[in-house]
């Protein structure tokens, strides 16, 4: 057997045994039966006596009329399965089948800050809708699409295992940072789409089940929603050959229309990100502007009794002490959080919502506060709040000083900093300054 024709028989003898896999009971009989096979036992004697078949075959040169029978009852086992249509695909070879709703349609999808898109693997094809009160078969959307030979190679290069997060003596884990990734989205022609998954909704590719994450619930409005990430396929996928991806869409009334493409993408780690992030610095002088636009105006946002803030150096999602102070553009508040900590949070979420007020919070709108860099490298580590006054200057601020300050109406004990001193002396010992928690009134430590 000659080189090609043996690496065509072994990508199409692993699609032959996932199919096998897929299988019930009657289909793995009815398949054995037409081959002349023993038809007795359980699902698993069956599956393994119709896996010795394909083998067999294979050895046997007679592996298409085999193949022929198992596909026959493949499709009875997804008799949903659309009509074949000619279609191409930009970055690699693709061969769409189409049924009625299987029409390409021109949605742009938002770009992923975890993921960079290398090429489209498949344009966005539309998903089976159902209307209300349609009580039929579930509807299948079924095509093929295949790597060149250059993608190929790419995601070979990046593929690498690393030992098992259960420890040593279980089998180790592979990772791509070149993958292949289903994505869907809402039907919708006038502006770009996040990911989101339709509800009730299969995905196989090479006749294996793909895990679809489930639902979350929404902090804001309490209800279910449906997780926004893409699906990654490249462990299911074969680099050289056709890979048959199956989406079955159950009947669910009343839903907006959806679509799916597929992508290969270059993978980013959040400290990659955080290089990026780092770059965008808003300087100090801004931000002690916008500190005093807060004191003297009120921000618009804020009651304004007294002429100091005080800000906390601590990140709300882990109470630790900020390396990488940030936040959006978008936010209206003071307090920073943890750039490194949010990325990693949102590398396996992908929420992109501020931890301090709630607000959207994407990726191209995070920059690094410069002001409060320069006073984390000032502030000792014990130091965890500082009070920030209009003209500039500051002093490390403690909780526990200023309760027994205001019990007490003696004086707190702790140190300012140079630049602030000699505005903080001034201040009588026996007058208790009246403090702006800008942490408590946008939800921080």
């Amino acid at each position: 057997m000659s080189k090609a024709r043996k690496t065509i028989s072994i990508e199409q003898s692993k699609l032959a045994k996932r199919m096998v896999h897929a299988l019930r009971v009657e289909e793995l009989q009815g398949f054995l039966q037409s081959c002349n096979l023993n038809t007795d036992g359980k699902k698993d004697r069956l599956r393994q006596r119709a896996l010795v078949c394909i083998n067999s075959a294979i050895k046997s040169a007679s592996f298409h009329p085999v193949l022929a029978k198992l596909d026959l009852y493949y499709q009875k086992r997804f008799p949903q399965a659309a009509t074949a249509a000619p279609g191409h695909g930009l970055g690699g070879v693709q061969k769409q089948l189409l049924g009625s709703s299987g029409s390409v349609v021109d949605v742009q999808f938002k770009a992923m800050p975890f993921h960079e898109k290398l090429d489209t693997l498949s344009k966005p094809i539309l998903l089976p809708s159902f209307d209300n009160g349609e009580n039929i078969a579930p509807r299948t959307i079924k095509f093929e699409c295949s790597l060149t030979p250059q993608q190929g190679a790419r995601v070979e290069e990046g593929r690498h295992t690393v030992p098992s997060v259960y420890g040593p003596g279980h089998k180790s884990d592979i990772h791509f940072t070149v993958g292949v990734l289903v994505r869907f989205a809402e039907c919708n022609l006038s502006s770009m789409q996040d990911d989101q998954y339709p509800p009730k909704c299969h995905l196989y590719v090479n006749r294996e089940t793909v895990i679809m994450p489930g639902y979350e619930m929404a902090k804001s409005s309490g209800k279910l929603k449906m997780h926004g990430q893409p699906v990654e396929i490249t462990a299911n996928m074969l680099l050289s050959g056709t890979n048959i991806i199956e989406i079955v869409c159950l009947p669910v009334p009343a839903i907006s229309k959806y679509v799916v493409t597929v992508e290969l993408c270059l993978k980013r780690s959040s400290a990659d990100l955080l290089q990026q992030v780092c770059q965008r610095v808003r300087s100090a002088d801004m931000c002690r502007a916008y500190i005093r636009d807060k004191l003297t105006s009120g921000g618009g946002d804020v009651e304004v009794l007294d002429n100091s803030l005080r800000i906390s150096l601590k990140c709300p999602l882990g109470t630790t002490r900020l390396v990488y102070p940030g936040r959006s553009i978008n936010c209206k508040h003071v307090n920073c959080f943890d750039m490194a900590s949010f990325l990693q949070m949102n590398e396996k979420n992908g929420s992109w919502v501020c931890p301090i007020c709630d607000c959207p919070a994407i990726y191209d709108s995070l920059m690094i506060d410069g002001l409060m860099k320069e006073l984390l490298d000032k502030c000792p580590s014990s130091v965890d709040h500082i009070e920030h006054k209009a003209d500039g200057t500051w002093m490390p601020y403690n909780p526990r000083d200023a309760n027994q300050r205001r019990a007490t109406g003696g004086p707190a004990s702790c140190a300012t900093n140079a630049v602030g001193s000699a505005a903080m002396s001034t201040a009588s010992d026996n007058v208790v300054p009246v403090v702006i928690d800008l942490t408590d009134s946008f939800g921080g430590t």
